[in-house]
């Protein structure tokens, strides 16, 4: 059986010179945490959009931005997408 453990933080500091953030460790102490050896992603801002594929709403402006498979425009294209509710229940 595969084990797999959702965490995650809010980034308190992201540098736009270089490839770095910074977050608080807020894990708790029974989490044996190793960057180099565990993957990430960063989503919710626009400057995150860096790979094919991806795409990103702006909720105030209500615009979507999308990076294409092929990386040419989204113009004349047909473009889906669906929303996925989620809900925990609490017992």
């Amino acid at each position: 059986m595969t084990k797999l453990l959702l965490i995650y933080s809010i980034i308190v500091l992201l540098s736009e010179t270089a490839d770095r953030f910074t977050y608080h460790d807020d894990f708790g102490s029974t989490l044996n945490f190793k960057p180099k050896n565990n993957q990430y992603f960063l989503e919710d801002k626009l400057e995150f959009l860096d790979n094919p594929g991806e795409w990103f709403y702006d909720k105030k402006d209500k615009t979507l931005y999308v990076m294409t498979p092929d990386g040419g425009s989204p113009e004349g294209r047909d473009v889906k997408g669906k929303v996925t509710i989620i809900t925990n229940k609490m017992a």
